[in-house]
């Protein structure tokens, strides 16, 4: 270990240089601080979660309001980073056993074949960036039909509803020996509990009518898968 300021070698666990005097203190308290907020934020996930996760219409509003818009922001980034990591880990396994190639081909009666191999750092970067589509297409969407909030709302509905879709992909990699009819079903819970927790989110939260969220929820998938083409076309077939 060795001084920043004048180069000397320090003995390890030193907080300042016994000779220019510089002190380490100040970087080992924003490591600390750093280290706090997400241990904090890691919690207020965990009890979010643990609120919606079986109850996504009456659930939602109360995770959210328990938190201040900071926190909400916090929270919705960790389930956007869940999601991403369990979208491409499921994927990853799956692509390798041929879950998927088995399950598309059970599901069009054998005709349909497909071998995929896609780097695992771009199935992260699509994760990313499908968090991030939902995000902003959540945003647009509350604008669109005049609805309330601001961005740590959005952040938080879209890392919401985007995490069963995620625990799916991963389950489907993990288990992939299942035959085609159940993963269909288990797709199914997935997409069915995402499109509840995305109505509760716009209505709940970013305050859109019923009426209006009838509209909104196929306005936000279709913006969403819009901007997850554009990307998916410019970063995986370019």
């Amino acid at each position: 270990m060795f001084c920043v300021s004048c180069g000397s070698e320090l003995p390890d666990g030193s907080l300042a240089c016994p000779h220019c005097g510089s002190s380490f203190q100040a970087g080992v308290g924003a490591a600390r601080n750093v280290t706090d907020g997400v241990t904090a934020a890691s919690r207020d996930a965990f009890d979010a979660l643990r609120i919606f996760l079986l109850d996504p219409v009456g659930g939602l509003r109360l995770a959210y309001e328990n938190l201040d818009p900071s926190r909400a922001l916090a929270v919705g980034v960790i389930f956007g980073v869940l999601f991403t990591v369990s979208l491409s880990l499921g994927v990853n396994i799956g692509l390798r056993v041929d879950t998927i190639s088995d399950l598309l081909r059970d599901m069009s009666g054998g005709w349909l074949r497909i071998s995929l191999e896609v780097p695992f750092g771009k199935l992260i970067l699509l994760g990313l960036l499908g968090y991030l589509s939902m995000t902003a297409a959540a945003a647009v969407t509350r604008l669109i039909f005049r609805g309330v909030g601001g961005f740590d709302g959005d952040c938080f509905i879209a890392g919401s509803c985007l995490l069963p879709v995620g625990f799916f992909a991963l389950v489907s990699g993990l288990v992939g020996g299942l035959n085609g009819e159940v993963m269909v079903l288990l797709a199914l819970f997935a997409v069915c509990y995402a499109i509840l927790i995305m109505y509760s989110g716009l209505t709940q939260i970013s305050a859109v009518s019923p009426r209006g969220a009838a509209f909104a929820v196929p306005v936000m998938i279709a913006l969403s898968a819009w901007l997850s083409k554009v990307v998916f076309v410019a970063v995986v077939i370019r």
